[in-house]
C-alpha cells in the first residue's frame, strides 16, 4: 500500500499479467476481506479447495490394479487340480532282479493293491494333501515326477511303481532339493497309502531369519529384492522367493513389501512360471495383502 500525501487517498498497487494497477483502498477493502485472513505480502493467495491423497479400491486386486494375477495365484494355492489317471488297460512293469538290486531305501511294498489304484492314490495325495506340482506322469511306465514344498522347503522327486508278489512296490527317488523335506514327504505318502495318520514329525519349519541385530524392514529385504531384480538364475530366484515368504509374517516386512519399489520387483517374480518360485511367492502375496 502506498500514500501520495496527507490530502490524497491511499491506494493499493496490484500486479497482473498486463502490468501494474493502482486502486483506491476503499474500493478494494471488501475484495480482500472476502478471502479471509492472509499472510503479510501474500498477494496471490487463492482458496485451497484441493483434497490431497490416494484412495485404493477395496474391490481391486490387492489394491494395485492388475499388478498381480489373482487367478493364477489361487490356482497355485488351491488343491484339487485334475490330472490324467492310471487305468487298468496298461500293465505296470514287473520288478526284475536287476532293478531290485538298486532300489532306494525309500521304497514301500503294498500287498493286494493294483498298481493303477496305487498310482491314482498317489495322484490324489500330491493334489489334495501337499503343496505339489506334478510335472509329468506316464500311464504306460507307471511313473510320477513332482515338485513338492514340505513346510516351506522344496524338493523334486520321481515315483516308480512295479508289480511285485501280487501287489505293488512303490519307489520314491529324490532328484533334487532338500533331503529332509524328501524323507518327510516319503513318510507322509507312506502313511497315506497305508491308511494311517501321518507322523507329527513330518511337519517342517522354514529357516528363521536371525534376530540378533534386527535391521529396518526396508533394509532387510533390500538385498533380496535387488537379487530378484537383477538375477536370472532360477535356483537363486527360488531361494529369494522362499526367504521373502519366510520373512513376510513380520508386519514391518509385510508393509515394506507393499511399497511401490518392492511391488514392481514382485510383479517381475510373478511372471516366473517355475514352481519353486511361483508357490512361495503366491503364499507371500496372500500373507501381505
Amino acid at each position: 500500500m502506498q500514500s501520495r500525501g496527507d490530502d490524497q487517498q491511499s491506494s493499493f498497487l496490484v500486479m497482473s499479467s498486463e502490468g501494474f494497477y493502482s486502486f483506491p483502498t476503499d474500493n478494494c477493502q471488501g475484495i480482500f476481506n472476502s478471502f479471509g485472513p492472509t499472510l503479510s505480502g501474500d498477494f496471490y493467495r487463492e482458496p485451497d479447495d484441493v483434497t490431497r491423497g490416494l484412495t485404493l479400491s477395496l474391490n481391486d486386486d490387492f489394491g494395485f490394479g492388475s499388478a498381480f494375477n489373482v487367478d493364477r495365484t489361487n490356482k497355485l494355492t488351491c488343491p484339487g487340480t485334475s490330472y490324467e489317471v492310471f487305468v487298468a488297460e496298461y500293465v505296470a512293469p514287473a520288478l526284475s532282479e536287476d532293478v531290485q538290486a538298486f532300489l532306494e531305501s525309500s521304497t514301500l511294498q503294498l500287498s493286494e493293491s493294483s498298481t493303477a489304484a496305487v498310482g491314482n492314490s498317489l495322484l490324489a495325495f500330491f493334489t489334495n494333501e501337499t503343496d505339489a506340482k506334478i510335472k509329468k506322469m506316464s500311464q504306460k511306465k507307471f511313473t510320477i515326477k513332482a515338485e513338492v514344498f514340505v513346510g516351506g522347503i522344496w524338493c523334486c522327486l520321481k515315483v516308480r511303481m512295479y508289480r511285485n508278489e501280487g501287489g505293488t512296490l512303490v519307489e520314491f527317488q529324490k532328484r533334487s532339493g532338500d533331503t529332509i523335506a524328501f524323507f518327510s514327504l516319503y513318510r507322509q505318502a507312506s502313511a497315506y497309502l497305508l491308511g494311517a495318520s501321518p507322523p507329527q514329525s513330518t511337519t517342517l519349519n522354514p529357516p528363521k531369519i536371525p534376530q540378533n541385530e534386527a535391521l529396518p524392514a526396508d533394509q532387510a529385504i533390500a538385498s533380496l529384492l535387488e537379487m530378484a531384480d537383477s538375477c536370472g538364475d532360477m535356483n537363486l530366484l527360488a531361494e529369494v522367493a522362499a526367504a521373502l515368504n519366510a520373512m513376510a509374517n513380520e508386519p514391518k516386512v509385510a508393509a515394506a513389501l507393499r511399497m511401490p519399489c518392492a511391488v514392481s520387483v514382485l510383479h517381475q517374480l510373478e511372471q516366473v512360471e517355475d514352481f519353486r518360485v511361483a508357490h512361495p511367492l503366491s503364499n507371500m502375496l496372500a500373507c501381505i495383502y
